[in-house]
């Protein structure tokens, strides 16, 4: 039952800590990926405030302000695509068409635009000039953070599931003590027919438990001792017929014996007949004492 106990806490401790890493990691990712998009969604506000249609691609460094891999790029007003760096990810697919997402964009339904795809945020304005300015960041920025999170979380975890099996033992090792009496209690009983009362502390189930196994103890002392005084009372009751009896029988055989007492046949005769009165009288007695013994067992079991 101890290893019972000690498996079914580990488990539950393991369970909460999951979940709880689980969420925390959730929480963080998200936190994360919002600050991203907001760096994002502010950097493009810089760079359409000051763009015009003279901007070239220096120009548009300074969206980049460190804090992560940013791509910059934008598309004139005469329809002209300049990238930073030139490349086109993750504006234009590999076919080299405008990304779905900033399509709206392009045709004019919308003077912003801020979407996720192929593992970036990206983030679309239209300056007052016409440009329209399109930084993005991608995702994998948050990879050291959360790498760093999940082996904080693994040791943290670990430690807590290792601290919940010590407090899980030591708290079966506290509530399992009854049942150890009661065990120790049943194997004295069993091996060595002790049947002393064990100690009852509290008042929860384990000691109610134990409040019914002294009263089996008593009911069974007290089944001993009533087995002790029927084997006191019938070495009693019978003692004295079986001397006499023993006697006459020991007197028949003398007499019936080569070279015995001569008794007359009268006397011989009064001998058999007290014989045969001594064993009904010893038959009656016997009886009466397995009739005691089958009243008794009832009372005891009872009791």
């Amino acid at each position: 039952m101890r290893r019972r106990v000690l498996l079914l806490t580990t488990a539950l401790a393991a369970i909460a800590v999951a979940a709880c890493s689980i969420a925390i990691y959730v929480v963080t990712e998200d936190a994360l990926r919002a600050q991203i998009a907001e760096r994002v969604e502010r950097n493009a506000a810089k760079l359409a405030v000051s763009s015009s249609t003279q901007m070239s691609p220096n120009a548009l460094g300074f969206a980049n302000d460190g804090t992560g891999p940013m791509r910059v790029a934008m598309i004139t007003a005469a329809g002209e695509f300049i990238a930073q760096d030139g490349s086109t990810e993750p504006f234009l697919t590999e076919s080299g068409q405008m990304s779905t997402s900033l399509q709206p964009l392009v045709r004019g339904e919308t003077g912003q635009v801020s979407t996720e795809a192929d593992g970036f945020l990206m983030c679309g304005i239209t300056a007052v000039g016409g440009d329209i300015v399109l930084v993005a960041e991608p995702e994998s920025t948050m990879a050291p953070t959360m790498h760093t999170l999940v082996v904080w979380l693994s040791a943290l975890g670990g430690l807590l599931i290792l601290l919940a099996a010590a407090v899980g033992a030591a708290a079966a090792g506290i509530g399992l003590r009854p049942v150890e009496r009661l065990t120790r209690a049943t194997r004295r009983v069993a091996s060595m027919g002790d049947l002393t009362p064990i100690t009852v502390t509290g008042k929860d189930e384990l000691a109610q438990l134990a409040v019914g196994f002294n009263a089996m103890l008593r009911a069974l002392d007290s089944s001993r001792a009533r087995q002790s005084q029927l084997v006191v009372d019938a070495g009693a009751e019978l003692q004295a017929p079986l001397t006499a009896l023993r006697t006459n029988i020991e007197l028949l055989i003398a007499v019936q014996a080569e070279g015995g007492p001569g008794l007359d046949r009268a006397t011989e005769a009064a001998l058999r007949t007290d014989v045969l009165d001594q064993l009904d009288e010893l038959t009656g007695r016997i009886h009466r004492l397995v009739e005691d013994a089958r009243e008794a067992s009832p009372q005891a079991m009872s009791s």
